[in-house]
């Protein structure tokens, strides 16, 4: 049970990076087709 705040930890940062990169490179694709 101890590990449990572990794996919850690492996989709302894990969703978070995942979310990051999805509007990062959305935006160089809006900036892409601008141009």
């Amino acid at each position: 049970m101890s590990s449990l705040p572990i794996v919850i930890k690492g996989t709302a940062f894990s969703t978070a990076v995942s979310s990051f990169f999805t509007v990062v490179f959305g935006l160089q694709d809006k900036a892409t087709t601008n141009r």
